[in-house]
């Protein structure tokens, strides 16, 4: 169910709020999580399960961030990656879609199968 992945969302988020995959804390993962809660109609920004010592997982993927606007893969590495800048700003997107009640980032649903 919904209710159970998002608890397991919960409990697998690192303490700077961001989420991992192959062992290492990453921009996507975090943005994807984002894109997901705002899909389900969840502000990741004020929802007390995704937060940690006052910061939400917003804040875990702004760590990412790098002058210039791009994002790293993850905290160790010291340069930008084009795929980590591409789904930070897609999960932007989703969270300026939800904000202004401009539906999901994705939504196929008036599409037929």
């Amino acid at each position: 169910t919904i209710d159970r992945a998002l608890a397991r969302l919960t409990s697998v988020m690192k303490e700077n709020c961001t989420f991992s995959s192959y062992g290492a804390e990453n921009t996507e993962s975090t943005a994807q999580v984002i894109i997901a809660l705002c899909s389900l109609g969840i502000d990741p920004r004020t929802d007390e399960r995704f937060m940690r010592g006052g910061k939400n997982i917003v804040d875990g993927m702004q760590s990412f961030l790098l002058p210039g606007s791009v994002y790293r893969h993850s905290a160790n590495d010291s340069e930008g990656n084009l795929m980590s800048t591409e789904q930070a700003m897609l999960a932007h997107i989703a969270l300026y879609k939800a904000d202004h009640k401009l539906g999901r980032l994705y939504d196929f649903s008036k599409h037929k199968a």
